[in-house]
């Protein structure tokens, strides 16, 4: 498959120009349009047909105030509300500054790894497609989104000598029957996270890498077309670009841990479609699939396709190849 891009800079361009939105909006909800206009320039979007979905999504966002905050006097960032959004924008672009964004991101990535699964993984995700476009203005704001949205459950991850599919197996067993769990993503997750199967800490396998993780989620999402699962393929990839600032095994399970209280929220979605078997090979071609997504005005649909072209590169070409031409429509 061929990807010409357009150039970076005017990614970069229209993401400064759309700058001034507020992270959440709604209930919560997270601003998608720097991550879906990234991924659309990955995708091969031209600066017309990315300019042209930013506008059409920036009539839901809210607009940011305006920070009267001195980058320099600000010594820390705060973590865990919605409030601290821009005063951590202001430390965060200081410090890029002062020093380089390489820097920064050695620095305060590993610092927000535990709170990974801030706005269901949104602060990850967004920081690490800030990473691929090269903006330090939107680095600066993508981590002060994570920081602010920080969440983080406190107990251990506990290594055991399991294969990651037993524990899902477990996990899902445990969590099965049909619960209410009112709110958002992250709301669910905070309340899982409560439940007595979880009360000495989080079961990790051992030697868990990033590949394993990777096929986990992929073949649980092949299982069943569900919105949570799609943000666990999106934030494996996510981490995947943030691997190069962090220690892969710590890394690997803040994002298994992150991941657990994502499934076992929808564990009665995954009960009920356990007997689906992965359809065979996609009937669509990439160059189609990528070109339909490129026309899509769904923010997921375009996130979910530029995951699966980059981790297809890896292995698993045809499960992502089926999930993508699943979300286009083109099955």
């Amino acid at each position: 498959m061929n990807r010409s891009r357009t150039d970076i800079r005017d990614l970069q361009r229209i993401l400064h120009t759309f700058s001034t939105f507020a992270p959440l909006y709604g209930d919560r909800l997270a601003n998608h349009l720097p991550m879906a206009a990234t991924a659309l320039w990955q995708l091969g979007g031209d600066a017309a047909t990315i300019e042209r979905f930013c506008r059409n999504y920036a009539s839901r966002l809210l607009r940011r105030p305006e920070s009267s905050a001195v980058g320099e006097g600000i010594e820390a960032p705060k973590f865990g509300a919605p409030q601290y959004f821009e005063h951590n924008a202001v430390f965060f672009k200081a410090q890029i500054e002062t020093s380089s964004t390489d820097a920064v991101l050695r620095q305060w990535v590993p610092r927000l790894l535990p709170g990974l699964s801030a706005s269901a993984f949104h602060g990850l995700i967004r920081t690490a497609y800030a990473v691929e476009a090269g903006s330090p203005l939107e680095i600066a704001d993508a981590l002060a989104s994570w920081a602010s949205d920080y969440v983080e459950f406190g107990k251990p991850l506990l290594e055991q000598p399991r294969a990651s599919h037993e524990i899902i197996q477990e996990l899902v067993t445990h969590f099965g029957s049909p619960r209410n769990y009112p709110g958002i993503i992250i709301d669910k997750m905070i309340a899982v996270s409560k439940d007595a199967y979880f009360a000495d800490g989080f079961p990790l396998p051992e030697n868990l890498s990033i590949n394993e993780i990777r096929a986990t989620v992929l073949g649980l999402y092949e299982l069943c077309d569900d919105f949570t699962l799609l943000h666990a393929v999106t934030a494996t990839h996510a981490m995947r670009v943030l691997l190069p600032f962090v220690d892969s095994k710590a890394a690997c399970g803040f994002l298994w841990q992150g991941l657990l209280l994502a499934i076992a929220t929808v564990a009665d979605v995954i009960v009920r479609n356990a007997q689906n078997t992965p359809a065979g090979p996609a009937s669509a071609g990439w160059d189609e699939i990528v070109q339909r997504s490129v026309l899509s005005m769904d923010d997921h649909v375009i996130k979910l396709v530029y995951t699966a072209v980059e981790e297809s590169a890896l292995a698993d070409e045809e499960g992502y190849r089926r999930i993508a031409a699943r979300k286009v429509k083109l099955t």
